[in-house]
């Protein structure tokens, strides 16, 4: 288990760290979405615009280990994004934080692409809608349907990205310099974006971990984890007179570990989902 568990976050870490400089950038849509955000509110709109291609990296990890936990990076950035924006600090964190969280599937600009469109259909988004009406069209060429026909989740996803890239086309009679700010915000090297996803992401399951392993000790196996250890590690958070904002961040990251192991088959419960959460202070 502690293997597991190290290697894990050896994973974890080094995707955060190499990811945003090999790969930060993806859909010019994201970019420009927060461009204009942050337009209005000063003039450090490349930080923004680059937060905002953060989110996807992860999904271009094809293969091991990297491959094995990209789906918990990608719930991790596309659903809890608002721990990157609680870890930015000020100046130019802040800027590429605030375009991160305009990325995210609860209630971002992915959530009416893929979840709830709020000018089609609202019970799926955009892209999805759009890409059903393309493959319908281009099942009527024989050599299409004979190619994919037989896989339709397969003809939907080449769909979907057709749509995806037709929309950044598209954008460039808004904006004909954002392909130009595309490929400077990929050139130039950003050590602190790298540095802000360790903190949101892997830091705190580094310090769960820490407290399972004291020194000389074996972590106990993941299905041995129970309410009572969770408790109990609560209690020590609120020893240290943590914020209730910062123990609810670190709840929420290991109930995130939780169903990342639940769809690994190494739990059959998401303990952490039945422990209290802390009431989020009132503003």
């Amino acid at each position: 288990m502690k293997k597991a568990m190290i290697g894990f976050l050896g994973v974890l870490m080094a995707g955060l760290i190499l990811a945003p400089s090999a790969l930060g950038w993806e859909k010019g849509t994201h970019a420009f979405i927060a461009e204009l955000i942050k337009r209005s509110g000063g003039p450090k709109t490349v930080e923004a615009m680059y937060g905002a291609t953060v989110p996807d990296v992860f999904n271009y990890m094809y293969t091991e280990p990297g491959y094995f936990y990209r789906d918990f990076l990608y719930d991790q950035t596309h659903f809890h994004a608002m721990k990157v924006w609680q870890e930015a600090k000020e100046g130019g964190e802040k800027d590429a934080a605030r375009g991160f969280v305009s990325h995210n599937n609860a209630w971002g600009a992915d959530m009416t692409a893929h979840t709830r469109s709020l000018t089609l259909d609202p019970n799926e988004g955009y892209v999805i809608t759009k890409a059903k009406l393309l493959n319908s069209l281009l099942m009527n060429d024989p050599n299409y349907a004979a190619l994919v026909g037989s896989v339709p989740d397969m003809a939907l996803e080449i769909c979907h990205d057709i749509v995806e890239a037709a929309g950044d086309i598209i954008l460039k009679h808004a904006d004909p310099s954002l392909g130009r700010k595309l490929i400077e915000l990929a050139r130039l090297p950003r050590p602190e974006a790298a540095a802000l996803l360790v903190r949101a992401y892997a830091a705190d399951l580094a310090e769960f971990l820490q407290y399972l392993s004291p020194p000389e000790t074996e972590p106990p196996q993941p299905a041995a984890i129970d309410t009572l250890t969770l408790r109990e590690w609560l209690m020590g958070l609120y020893a240290q007179r943590l914020a209730t904002v910062t123990i609810r961040r670190k709840l929420a990251a290991i109930r995130g570990l939780f169903a990342f192991l639940r769809r690994c088959g190494l739990v059959k419960t998401n303990v952490a989902r039945l422990v209290y959460t802390p009431k989020a202070p009132k503003r």
